[in-house]
């Protein structure tokens, strides 16, 4: 058999650290638990967010686990924009990208957002579809996270506001 070039589980081994990590599971659990999603964000969202983000500190066990949480939270991303459309009475909306487009009409999210939101997109379709395995390190996984909450925060932030200005329009 060809050499994986990754942590080959067995009963054995499965609760041993990756071989490939040089931190502790404390470091990590500390840095994967910094970033944190707003009162804003509805349930599922947060729901999503922490299954993902558990799901990231297994990579200490298998490292690979962080690509697949990383792609994970590109696909929350996804439903907290469809979310959002939701909660803005959006027409129906097949796409990420047509619900990307339908937000960006507010200039409170085209104005800081939109070209971040086209980026997690296109990666989003780039771990949707692989054609091999794709690993990432840690540190990247933590990042895109953090981003994706940063950005998760912001949309609905602005989400409140606009149906809150909505809602004044109509009174």
């Amino acid at each position: 058999m060809k050499e994986l070039g990754i942590k080959k589980l067995n009963q054995n081994n499965w609760l041993e650290p990756d071989a490939s990590l040089s931190f502790s599971v404390s470091d990590l659990f500390d840095k994967i638990y910094k970033a944190k999603l707003d009162d804003s964000v509805p349930i599922e969202i947060h729901k999503l967010f922490e299954t993902a983000r558990g799901t990231m500190i297994y990579g200490y066990f298998f490292y690979p686990i962080f690509s697949f949480s990383a792609e994970q939270f590109t696909r929350i991303a996804e439903a907290a924009i469809s979310k959002a459309c939701d909660i803005l009475d959006a027409p129906k909306q097949k796409t990420f990208s047509e619900k990307i487009k339908w937000l960006t009409k507010f200039p409170e999210i085209k104005n800081t957002s939109h070209d971040r939101w086209k980026s997690l997109r296109e990666l989003r379709n780039k771990f949707s579809h692989p054609s091999k395995l794709t690993i990432i390190t840690p540190y990247m996984a933590i990042r895109l996270m953090e981003q994706i909450a940063d950005d998760i925060n912001y949309i609905f932030k602005c989400t409140i506001h606009i149906k809150s200005a909505k809602q004044k329009e109509i009174f």
